[in-house]
């Protein structure tokens, strides 16, 4: 697949990741009701890029051989996966845990996508 195509084929299921993330977004307030809709969107924002983002540009390799809703199942237990362990080991080298949220998800996402930009030329 040419990085165009690929392109368009991350914009398009973005869509429906925007959909899952309102999705979500509702069950979590149906479930929370008490809870007001900021704290919501804050844990759902979290769960999704600390989660579900990783896992999703790590998975986009087989984007053509593993149909979405199998690559969305395996994005959160690859994402927990490797962003656990990049963190525990980040954290024996002696950085505070309270720094790894917003680096350690990026770096998984932007190598990844790097990564299969270019082994999908």
């Amino acid at each position: 697949m040419k990085n165009k195509q690929l392109l368009e084929k991350i914009r398009e299921e973005g869509l429906y990741l925007g959909i899952m993330f309102v999705t979500c977004l509702i069950v979590f307030k149906v479930i929370f009701y008490r809870e007001d809709m900021v704290s919501i969107i804050r844990t759902v924002f979290s769960l999704f890029y600390m989660i579900l983002l990783p896992g999703y540009f790590i998975m986009i390799y087989w984007i053509d051989d593993i149909d979405f809703k199998e690559r969305i199942v395996l994005s959160v237990v690859v994402g927990t996966i490797i962003v656990g362990l990049i963190s525990y080991y980040v954290g024996i080298i002696g950085l505070n845990v309270k720094y790894h949220v917003i680096p350690i998800p990026l770096i998984v996402i932007v190598i990844s996508f790097l990564l299969n930009a270019k082994l999908n030329k």
